[in-house]
């Protein structure tokens, strides 16, 4: 089975603009065309105005095909005037489990976390 990849974008809200909008839209849209994408989540907290943002794929090739579009490499170089500051981590994930209760990305995924027996019990 291909790897999978959580990319996390966590950042403070500043002012969003027209501008913001129109890009944000493109690379979410481009976003879920490109090769393994699952899908995202998003959470945010209203007391600090910071947002959390989680894109899953299958392989690396559709975030790096993300990474280098025209319009988020734009966007990149104007962060600075719609958020207060970011932080991006890019993440294997080694275990994905759940009892397919409640929606996400990797509802139908499992991956058995061999390296955890005490839950490799409740997932089988």
């Amino acid at each position: 089975m291909e790897d999978l990849f959580c990319a996390t974008f966590i950042f403070q809200k500043g002012e969003f603009t027209d501008e913001f909008h129109r890009f944000d839209k493109v690379i979410a849209d481009y976003a879920k065309q490109t090769k393994g994408y699952l899908g995202e989540e998003s959470y945010e907290n209203n007391e600090n105005s910071q947002v959390i943002n989680l894109y899953y794929w299958k392989g690396l090739d559709g975030l790096k095909d993300l990474m280098e579009h025209e319009i988020h490499l734009k966007a990149k170089k104007q962060e600075a005037k719609w958020l207060r500051g970011y932080q991006v981590t890019i993440s294997k994930i080694v275990a994905a489990y759940n009892d397919r209760q409640i929606p996400h990305p990797l509802k139908s995924t499992l991956l058995k976390p061999d390296f955890l027996p005490i839950f490799q019990k409740r997932t089988e």
